[in-house]
């Protein structure tokens, strides 16, 4: 009820606070008891403002998200903090790009809430490394949903905290030992709809009976230790019910029962659906490696129209009977027991697909830098949650290498399984998905055999000189072939850095998203004269127009480059991949530029009267090779990219801000992009 919900929501804000200058970014489906209570009601009791990610629910849009609005807290289940944890260790904490950025992104998170399942202490101690700290909580959605939540300041290792002031706990066992726990309070349900049998079986004396088991320390500190249900909660605070899946699984060849239990799982700090497959009498007769391979493949199929959570992530076939109840029912708690005693039986996430479609889910985790997890996961939802326009290039001629056909990959429309089903099952990666792609096609291209001056060029400095003030700042220019990054896009941008640098270069390369970026105006056509324009229209152009712009380069004719692609309001974003793909695959050092521009009185959006351009010192290729030991190449170049922004917003003011206005009766013919 209505009550219920408001209980719940004014008891935890007398523990965990909310302000009004508290920034929260939302991680979970608003339907989702822990996320509307703990995130949307309270941020609005406490006057919080709330951030919605923009684009996919990944480990490194997460970061972004955190970093570019200000986030302050954030409330997600133990798989979310766990893919949070897994990249910032993955990226090394003592680089000076990507690793230690994400580390402060972190740092500035004041409240970090956990629940939905078991945070584990592995975990808690993962973030405590950090100087973090995470406060776990417990609850039910029978409970508004929150029943416990560790207090700031005073969080226990291992424990989900303390009661509300609303709730009422008990420990249905004598004192000192686990029993069942039992809820009481105005937060607590009146019972299920239109279902008072149920009601009854929960709902005795007005104590809720949780189904979990635990146990109370002489602190009220709460422990959870079991849970007496058949329940399965997966690390994403998904509640999975057994025979719901085996009735999805149903009909499965050559088997004669098939039972479904959860397993604890190190990877997503949740459980596993493990299914146990019992062969029937007629399969003794059969060849026992192909009656696995038919149920194993009929298995894979029933997955695919699954969502990934009722999926059966590992399937163990054997010939002995389940264990039973003395009332015929099977006996999971035992059956749990054989599977455990078994040994560590750690669950790979892609575990419940076919061999073949397992393969493709692997070398798009090897691709994206994501885990497994975070693949299957995103299995349904456009690729664009999982991959840049890069990484599909690369996906695609690497499908198409292993037999697919050609293929088109639009990122906005296209989810995996869309894509798995278009390749089909005759895919055979092997060794040639493994060689570097990007290398391979740039692999040609010779930068720094370009040279000699342009007629045109000359013409263009002279009038360019005549109609722009230029300061120039800054270090000075490689001897040898370079890249330039400047920090805002647009014909204006790249005449102030031609005019700026005209007396040590000949030309620009100017590599653009389309066409219409340069093409229109006068001032426009006048950088095709000091400038080869290299366009990139159409993702399957991309490799060639890469390899035409490298071709391009020379020791006086630098590749200018906006990485950050579209121009911002404000602050500057993060850069795309590609300025740092072509600096490691090329070899060249990326020279910072910002640019600032200024029309006439104070309106910087007016034609500009003059520009100021600053250099950075070059970054270069060579030392983050060695970072290639332990991160994939995508995040090589995303380190490149962000090592290159972190130089141009050290350069001085964000694009945005005006510079001094040019001497009165100046003309000002070039328009700002």
């Amino acid at each position: 009820t209505h009550g219920n919900l408001i209980s719940d929501l004014l008891a935890l804000g007398e523990v965990q606070r909310v302000y009004d200058s508290d920034r929260i970014l939302s991680l979970l489906p608003l339907h989702h008891g822990l996320e509307f209570t703990g995130a949307l009601l309270t941020s609005l009791w406490g006057g919080a403002s709330t951030s919605y990610l923009d684009g996919p629910l990944n480990s490194r849009n997460i970061l972004d998200t955190i970093r570019e609005r200000g986030i302050t807290a954030i409330l997600a289940v133990p798989r979310i903090l766990k893919i949070l944890a897994d990249r910032v260790q993955r990226l090394d904490t003592r680089t000076e790009g990507e690793g230690a950025a994400n580390v402060e992104v972190l740092r500035q998170l004041r409240l970090i809430v956990s629940g939905g399942a078991p945070l584990g202490e592995e975990l808690f101690d993962a973030y405590r490394d950090l100087g973090l700290t995470v406060y776990e909580g417990y609850g039910l959605t029978e409970t508004s949903p929150i029943v416990t939540v560790n207090p700031p300041g005073h969080a226990r290792r291992g424990s989900v905290g303390v009661a509300l002031p609303c709730v009422e706990l008990r420990i249905d066992a004598p004192l000192g030992h686990d029993g069942e726990i039992l809820v009481s309070g105005p937060s607590v349900t009146p019972g299920y709809l239109k279902r008072p049998d149920l009601t009854a079986e929960v709902l005795r004396d007005g104590w809720l009976r949780t189904g979990d088991l635990g146990h109370l320390d002489e602190d009220g500190y709460l422990f959870i230790t079991g849970r007496q249900r058949d329940l399965i909660v997966t690390g994403g605070g998904k509640n999975v019910y057994p025979d719901e899946v085996e009735d999805l699984y149903n009909g499965l060849p050559h088997t004669a029962e098939l039972a479904v239990v959860g397993l604890p799982s190190a990877r997503t700090l949740g459980e596993e659906v493990h299914g146990v497959a019992v062969l029937d009498h007629r399969a003794r007769d059969l060849d026992p490696h192909e009656t696995e391979e038919e149920i194993r493949e009929r298995a894979y199929a029933l997955s695919r129209d699954l969502p990934t959570w009722q999926r059966i992530a590992r399937l163990h076939i054997q010939r002995r009977p389940l264990p039973r109840l003395d009332d015929g029912g099977v006996d999971r708690s035992a059956l749990r027991e054989d599977l455990e005693r078994g040994g560590p039986d750690e669950v790979d996430a892609a575990d419940s697909l076919a061999p073949w479609e397992r393969q493709v889910y692997h070398r798009l985790s090897r691709l994206s830098g994501l885990a497994v997890g975070e693949i299957v996961a995103h299995a349904d939802a456009p690729l664009d949650t999982l991959i840049d326009s890069l990484m599909a290039v690369e996906l695609a001629a690497c499908l198409e290498e292993a037999g697919a056909g050609p293929l088109t990959i639009d990122r906005r429309r296209t989810t995996l399984r869309r894509l798995l089903d278009e390749a089909g099952p005759a895919l055979t990666l092997g060794k040639a998905a493994e060689k570097g792609y990007w290398s391979s096609v740039l692999g040609g291209a010779e930068p720094g055999r370009r040279n000699g001056r342009s007629a045109l060029g000359a013409a263009a400095a002279r009038v360019l000189r005549s109609t722009l003030g230029v300061e120039l700042e800054g270090e000075g220019l490689p001897e040898e072939p370079f890249l330039l990054a400047a920090s805002r896009p647009g014909p204006a941008a790249a005449a102030a850095v031609y005019a700026a640098l005209r007396p040590d270069l000949d030309g620009l390369c100017l590599l653009v998203e389309r066409q219409d970026t340069i093409g229109g105006r006068w001032e426009s056509r006048l950088c095709r004269w000091f400038a080869e324009l290299v366009t990139l229209s159409g993702r399957e152009s991309l490799p060639r127009a890469l390899e035409e712009a490298a071709g391009r380069i020379g020791r006086r004719r630098p590749l200018l480059l906006f990485p950050e692609g579209a121009p911002r309001p404000s602050a500057v974003g993060a850069y795309k991949p590609g300025i740092g793909l072509l600096s490691l695959e090329l070899d060249l050092p990326v020279v910072p530029v910002r640019v600032d521009l200024a029309g006439p009185g104070s309106d910087p959006s007016r034609s500009p009267r003059r520009a100021r351009v600053r250099l950075g010192g070059p970054v270069e290729p060579g030392a983050f090779r060695s970072l290639l030991d332990r991160l994939t190449p995508y995040e090589v170049y995303r380190e490149i990219a962000e090592a290159v922004r972190r130089s141009i917003v050290g350069l001085g003011p964000q694009p945005s801000d005006p510079v001094a206005p040019g001497p009165a009766g100046a003309r000002a013919p070039i328009p700002v992009d």
